[in-house]
C-alpha cells in the first residue's frame, strides 16, 4: 500500500470541518471503496488507502444518544449537551445539541445549524428539526 502521499495531505489542524456559508460539515470520501468519515482524514479508515476527496456531508441525521457535560471546561459554560448523530450520508458525528426538550428520547431528527458568529465556541452544533 502507496501512503507518501497521505504525507502530502493538509495537517489534520489545517484541513476544513465545515462550510458555514454552505450549511455542512466538510468531511472526507475514500475514492477506492467509498467510505466517508468526519472530520476529513488522511488515510482511509476502512481500507487503508490515501485516496481521499473533502466532501460536503449531509446536513441532518438522527440523534443516536446523548449526554448532559456537568463539568465546564474552558470556553464552555456547563451544563451542556454532547451527543452522537448518524448524518443522512452513514457518518457519524459527536458534536453539541441545543434545544432538545428535558423528556426527548432517541432516536431523534436533527438538523446541522450554526453559530452567527463563527468565533463562537462550539461554532456549530445540531438541534431538532
Amino acid at each position: 500500500m502507496e501512503l507518501s502521499s497521505a504525507a502530502e495531505r493538509q495537517n489534520f489542524t489545517a484541513r476544513p470541518r465545515y462550510d458555514a456559508t454552505a450549511g455542512v460539515l466538510i468531511g472526507s470520501e475514500c475514492a477506492d471503496c467509498g467510505a466517508r468519515s468526519w472530520p476529513g482524514r488522511g488515510i482511509c479508515n476502512r481500507c487503508g488507502s490515501p485516496r481521499l476527496e473533502q466532501v460536503a456531508l449531509a446536513p441532518a441525521g438522527s440523534l443516536q444518544t446523548y449526554t448532559t457535560v456537568h463539568v465546564a471546561r474552558p470556553g464552555l459554560a456547563a451544563p451542556y449537551l454532547l451527543g452522537q448523530v448518524r448524518l443522512d450520508d452513514g457518518v457519524r458525528v459527536h458534536a453539541h445539541l441545543r434545544g432538545l426538550a428535558a423528556d426527548a428520547h432517541v432516536p431523534l431528527r436533527v438538523r446541522l445549524a450554526f453559530a452567527a458568529d463563527l468565533e463562537t465556541v462550539p461554532p456549530f452544533h445540531f438541534e431538532p428539526e
